[in-house]
C-alpha cells in the first residue's frame, strides 16, 4: 500500500488545482474555527474530512469539500454570528441569503473562487465559490432512540460523541505535523 506522500503526489500534488482547492478549504476551515472559539460555538469535523483527519492526517488526498457539523443550537448561533461579521472575503450562503438555494444546511463561501457542482441546480446560485459545508445534527430523545435501536441499544448509545469527534478535529488544525503539510 502507498505511504501518505506517494498519495499525495499521485492524487493532490504541490500546485494542483486539487491541493490548491483543498488549500483553501482549510483556509476557510480556520476562519470557522476562530468564529467558533470566539463566541463558543462547538462544531466537529463530518464525514470524509473526519476520516482524512484520522487516517491520513489531513484530506484525503483525492478528497474535494469539507464537512463539518454542530449542534442546531450552535448552528443558528453561528448565523447569526456571521450575519453580523463576516469576513469579506466569504458569504454565508443559506436558503435567506441565496433563495435558489436548495440545501437545509449553510454553506461558506469563498467570494474568490468558483467551482461546478455535481449538479445543474447550482447554476442559479448566488454564490458559487469553494465551500465548507455545515451538517446540522440535533440531540435525539430516548423515545428516538428506542424507535432507532431498541430500549436495550439505546441505553448503550446515550453516550454523546461530539467531544470525540471534537478532539479529532483539533487535531486536524492543532498538528504541527499536519499544519506543516497544509500551511
Amino acid at each position: 500500500m502507498a505511504n501518505q506522500a506517494e498519495l499525495r503526489e499521485r492524487f493532490n500534488p504541490d500546485g494542483s488545482s486539487l491541493r490548491n482547492h483543498q488549500l483553501r478549504m482549510l483556509e476557510m476551515l480556520k476562519y470557522i474555527d476562530g468564529v467558533c472559539k470566539k463566541h463558543n460555538i462547538s462544531y466537529w469535523l463530518s464525514s470524509g474530512t473526519l476520516l482524512g483527519a484520522v487516517r491520513h492526517g489531513g484530506f484525503i488526498p483525492w478528497d474535494d469539500d469539507l464537512d463539518i457539523e454542530m449542534l442546531r443550537k450552535d448552528y443558528l448561533k453561528l448565523v447569526k454570528v456571521l450575519g453580523r461579521e463576516i469576513d469579506s472575503k466569504y458569504a454565508l450562503q443559506t436558503h435567506k441569503t441565496d433563495t435558489h438555494y436548495l440545501y437545509p444546511f449553510g454553506k461558506l463561501r469563498d467570494l474568490h473562487s468558483v467551482i461546478k457542482e455535481t449538479h445543474d441546480a447550482d447554476i442559479f446560485y448566488k454564490y458559487k465559490g469553494v465551500y465548507v459545508g455545515t451538517e446540522v445534527c440535533q440531540k435525539a430523545s430516548k423515545a428516538e432512540r428506542q424507535g432507532c435501536f431498541g430500549e436495550r441499544q439505546a441505553e448503550k448509545r446515550k453516550a454523546d460523541c461530539p467531544e470525540v469527534v471534537f478532539l479529532v478535529g483539533q487535531i486536524f488544525l492543532d498538528s504541527s505535523l499536519v499544519m506543516g503539510k497544509y500551511s
